[in-house]
């Protein structure tokens, strides 16, 4: 077997301090949480996995996309309208209305396999700073708000407005934020769905390193989600980005708190973006799932770390898959072990 330091890491440690096993992919809960394991125990949490559907949905299509994902074990799926929703193309497939017809036969196909959509991601970036183009944009976002809908998503995840740099434009971008976000609420009424407002970053031009940007302090997120309506919006906190700008994740996560409706898991090397599987770059998911479990957060895990996926041959991406979600089931797994600790 490879060492993990062929995707760019060192092996990491198991958090009993012995070498991450590689096991087989585990079967997805049947049962709905919570769930009672005795009489004479309290009742579990057993958190949900899910998955982004970028490259799978890229490399193999939307259904076969799905039956991969299904089979690998995860129990819900992240729909990603990033690639499939191109805001600047009238003719992308998912702009045309005859994709409602489309997103029901999906939903359908993903339950009768016992899968269900828990979010999506909205096409990005949200603005670009050209009137026409954002506009179209702004169609786009809720024609996607529109699709989830059908599929079922209870969350789609917003990215903010950040054409300007944040250094300097800060209280702008925020006007603007509000005035943007605030406009899509009419939208989530229409369509049942909520909006997740996700950290972000951006990187110095001059300096060529990431920095902070929109919402990437707990202060500034809480901030933000106190000016909208807390029954369409809450909050997506991207734990790769955390690390990425200096934020403390575990102090974000327990900051936001009950706002904490969503999650982009991957892990990080602290320089790039990696948008890789837990546990083969430097983020501690041990410290991660404490700060889930302190926050009471009760929705799913799920995993943005498509990346780990582009080391495989594409006849390879269904192993690999099963694999990213014996992991994520791990990761969840210790976030029901505290958890159940605190009900003792």
């Amino acid at each position: 077997m490879k060492s993990l330091a062929w995707f760019g890491a060192e092996p990491k440690r198991a958090w009993g301090g012995s070498p991450t096993p590689l096991v087989a992919a585990q079967k997805r809960p049947s049962n709905a949480v919570p769930c009672k394991k005795n009489k004479d125990e309290r009742s579990v949490y057993r958190m949900k996995i899910s998955t982004q559907t970028s490259k799978i949905f890229q490399v193999f299509g939307e259904k076969e996309g799905i039956r991969i994902l299904a089979q690998a074990g995860y129990d819900c799926i992240d729909f990603s309208f990033f690639h499939t929703l191109d805001p600047l193309n009238e003719d992308s497939p998912t702009r045309l209305k005859d994709y409602n017809d489309t997103a029901r036969e999906l939903r359908a196909y993903a339950e009768s396999l016992g899968v269900t959509f828990n979010q999506a991601h909205a096409p990005f970036p949200s603005s670009v700073g050209d009137a026409e183009k954002d506009a179209k944009i702004f169609d786009a976002i809720v024609r996607s708000m529109e699709i989830a809908s059908i599929l079922g998503v209870k969350h789609i995840i917003v990215h903010p407005k950040q054409h300007l740099p944040y250094k300097g434009n800060g209280r702008m971008l925020k006007e603007i934020n509000m005035e943007f976000y605030r406009a899509l609420t009419p939208y989530c009424e229409k369509f049942g769905i909520k909006v997740a407002v996700e950290n972000m970053w951006q990187r110095d031009p001059n300096r060529r390193y990431i920095v902070h940007s929109t919402c990437a302090s707990p202060a500034e997120m809480n901030e933000y989600l106190n000016g909208l309506d807390p029954k369409w919006f809450a909050a997506c906190i991207d734990i790769g980005h955390c690390a990425l700008v200096g934020e403390d994740i575990g102090e974000m996560i327990r900051t936001v708190g009950p706002r904490l409706h969503a999650l982009h898991v991957h892990d990080v090397d602290y320089i790039n973006d990696c948008h890789t599987l837990p546990g083969v770059q430097k983020l501690d998911f041990d410290a991660v799932a404490k700060a889930l479990a302190d926050a009471r957060y009760d929705g799913e895990l799920t995993l943005e770390a498509d990346n780990f996926l582009t080391h495989f041959e594409r006849e390879f991406y269904p192993e690999a898959a099963r694999f990213m979600a014996t992991r994520a089931r791990y990761i969840a797994g210790r976030v029901d072990a505290y958890r159940a600790a605190y009900k003792r």
